[in-house]
């Protein structure tokens, strides 16, 4: 699907009951979590207050109740489906969220709210207040709101985050825009009570960076406009960020993974290679395809070195210049692979022809004898090494007004498909 034909941002989201979408000629936009969270909590608001004008709509279809107008971050009021009352969260209003055409692992999260009153204003000791110690509180007017999970919603075990230590894992951003839609529904004094679970939210966190991040037992809520945009990856960008700012306020040294079974050999193998030996589980970081947007933040955060983890497919993509590696949207360099076979084994005409018609490096790799596999590889890890550094170089030069001693350093780590380490080069003064 071609990435630029993006479709207008919908003025309303049709109803949807989970299934697949059904494939699309341009990309769709989706809305974010904290979204659901705000349109589930304005029409529990909105159910409460029979005298105001509603701002929810009859549905006509069976199993749906009905659409909630919300206020997104760029000023346009939107319809948002609300979904069928859940049983286990009974008065509870209900979301399903849609993330459009963007990979987003929460795409189909069930979100159900209530909005409770506890104190009203006229009476400030009618009843006691929330005392959840991981609660965060939410100034809307004159009106209080305690935000409290009931499920799925992660807790934030580190400082540094965009939620405080100890509460519930809801930024800034989304609770400044769940602020704006309850203000716009009419809410202005008394002391409430914000019920939210994310059905399933603990298994799906899991995917996500939550883990790394110190945000424990669930996902975190996030969205500054409320809307998602297809394929942008900026939800992950920014987790990578957060997660690199907190390696950096532990250690110099930050080892970067394009995935799991590289991370985890790297984890191993630092344990016996100084100066990489002591480094806490905080500078390990899984970057998946985000060669770019990690090696931006690092230099800015200024480690002192950085160690990145890759399989054989990444490190020609890397060598290549690529700075994503995601699949579906850069090709594997075959053609580069063949060309410098040909510059390292003159006369080898049948083997770079396999190599140039493989269908990956893996099955490339496979028309070479061992020795000419390290030579290549080698070859290819030296390219790659001479990239990462120029990159940090510029990043550094970009920043350099800024008191930096020296600009970060990179090395790398070529691990196996079986998880066994292939071969690590380092630039001069990265092991000193």
């Amino acid at each position: 699907m071609d990435s630029g034909r993006l479709a207008p941002v919908p003025d309303q989201w049709p109803w949807w009951d989970g299934t697949p979408l059904e494939k699309s000629p341009v990309l769709r936009w989706g809305f974010t979590t904290g979204a659901c969270v705000a349109a589930v909590l304005t029409a529990s608001l909105l159910e409460q207050r029979p005298d105001a004008t509603p701002e929810t709509v009859p549905s006509l279809a069976p199993g749906q109740t009905g659409w909630v107008r919300l206020l997104f971050g760029d000023g346009h009021l939107r319809l948002l489906p609300l979904g069928p009352k859940l049983p286990q969260y009974p008065g509870f209003c209900v979301i399903r969220k849609n993330a459009g055409d963007d990979p987003d692992c929460t795409h189909g999260l069930l979100v159900a709210g209530r909005l409770r009153l506890v104190q009203d204003q006229a009476d400030r000791a009618a009843k006691p207040l929330p005392n959840d110690a991981r609660d965060l509180t939410l100034a809307v007017g004159r009106a209080t709101v305690f935000l409290h999970s009931l499920e799925g919603t992660g807790l934030v075990t580190l400082s540094g985050l965009d939620a405080p230590e100890g509460h519930w894992a809801i930024n800034q951003s989304a609770r400044a825009f769940l602020a704006r839609n309850l203000a716009h529904a009419g809410i202005d004094s008394g002391v409430w009570q914000a019920d939210i679970a994310l059905c399933g939210g603990a298994a799906l966190a899991a995917k996500t960076l939550n883990p790394s991040l110190g945000v424990q037992g669930g996902l975190s809520i996030l969205g500054t406009t409320g809307l998602v945009r297809p394929f942008s990856h900026e939800a992950y960008a920014a987790s990578l960020r957060m997660a690199l700012a907190l390696a950096r306020k532990q250690s110099d040294c930050v080892v970067l993974g394009t995935g799991t079974r590289t991370l985890q050999t790297a984890r191993d193998w630092c344990t016996t290679h100084p100066p990489c030996a002591h480094l806490p589980a905080h500078a390990f970081v899984a970057i998946a395809d985000f060669v770019q947007e990690s090696l931006e933040a690092a230099g800015r955060l200024h480690f002192r070195r950085l160690l990145l983890v890759c399989m054989p497919g990444k490190l020609l993509k890397i060598a290549a210049g690529f700075t994503n590696t995601h699949a579906h949207r850069v090709p594997q360099a075959m053609d580069l692979l063949g060309r410098l076979c040909a510059e390292l084994f003159p006369g080898e005409e049948r083997r770079i022809r396999a190599v140039s018609t493989a269908p990956s490096v893996r099955k490339a790799l496979e028309a070479l004898d061992a020795d000419q596999q390290d030579r290549l590889l080698t070859h290819l890890g030296h390219r790659a090494c001479a990239r990462l550094n120029a990159h940090l170089l510029n990043t550094y030069l970009r920043n350099v007004d800024d008191g930096s001693a020296a600009p970060c350093l990179c090395a790398l780590l070529l691990v196996n498909v079986d998880g066994s380490v292939r071969l690590f080069l380092a630039p001069p003064g990265w092991q000193a």
